[in-house]
This record gives structure tokens, sequence and C-alpha cells, in this order.
């Protein structure tokens, strides 16, 4: 008999993702109340160091130019950056969540790989 494998959930996948790195998460959303409640369960994720890891954006423009700022090129002349995932809010006013991701991606090489994840 085949055991089914468990699907992980998108925060199982990024605590496997960020647990054993120093990468660091942004948290994108219009709403204050809504970047303290993911900020909150990031926190139950009980990664290290995680009060010191997490970054908080009130909308796509000022996410955009934090991740512009964090921009770094290495020996390869590959993009890194310091986020290892976004979690932002779909519908925001100048910079929504789909732009963001767009632009995001767009400001790396195809080497570089950054989870997304759009609420």
């Amino acid at each position: 008999m085949k055991v089914a494998k468990k699907n992980l959930t998108l925060m199982d996948q990024l605590k496997r993702d960020l647990v054993s790195s120093d990468k660091r998460i942004l948290i994108v959303d219009d709403e204050a109340y809504n970047c303290e409640v993911l900020f909150a369960i990031i926190q139950s994720m009980e990664l290290e160091n995680v009060d010191n890891r997490v970054d908080l954006c009130m909308g796509g423009a000022e996410a955009l130019e934090k991740l512009q700022q964090n921009l770094t090129v290495d020996e390869n002349n590959d993009f890194k950056s310091k986020y290892g995932a976004i979690l932002t809010d779909l519908s925001m006013p100048v910079v929504d969540g789909y732009q963001l991701s767009l632009r995001a991606r767009k400001m790396m090489t195809e080497r570089f790989h950054m989870p997304a994840s759009a609420q």
C-alpha cells in the first residue's frame, strides 16, 4: 500500500526554506493589521532570530525600493538578495502585489529564485 506524501502548506515550505539560512522575509501590505498578523504567524514558526529577520513594508513601491537597496552582485554577475521570501497583499494602491512580484522577479537573473506569495 502506497502512503501519500504530505502536501506542505505555504508556511511549511517557507519554514523549510528559511530554517537553515540567514535570509530575511519581506512582508508587504498596505494594512498595518495584516502585517502584524503575518508577522505573528512567522514568529510562531520558531525560526532562529526571527524578530530580526522580518522587514515590513506598507506598500509595493516601498517594497521595490527595499528590494533594490538590498541587491548585490556576486563574482558570477548573478544578483543576490538578503530576502528569502516575499509575502505580499495582492490589492494595494500604486504598486499591487501582482506588479510587485513581476518587478521583483525582473530584478533577478533566471538563476536566482526567491519565492513570492500573494494573499
